[in-house]
């Protein structure tokens, strides 16, 4: 049995308003956003198959690159 680890990057592009962006960071800075994805990943892909390691994030990013 051999340990692998396995690395996702996911990038996504979206619309929001203002006040949406604004909550959305406030969020993410605080790190609310990333402890969510996490639970996500670890209850999908780890859970279904009863193992007991969990996911790391390495790497989280949320910010406006352009402004329309």
């Amino acid at each position: 049995m051999k340990r692998v680890k396995c690395k996702i990057t996911y990038e996504t592009v979206m619309w929001m308003t203002d006040s949406e962006y604004e909550d959305t960071k406030e969020k993410a800075d605080t790190g609310e956003v990333e402890k969510e994805i996490k639970k996500i990943l670890d209850f999908e892909l780890l859970a279904e198959d009863g193992r007991e390691e969990r996911s790391k994030i390495t790497e989280f990013y949320f910010g406006m690159d352009e402004q329309w």
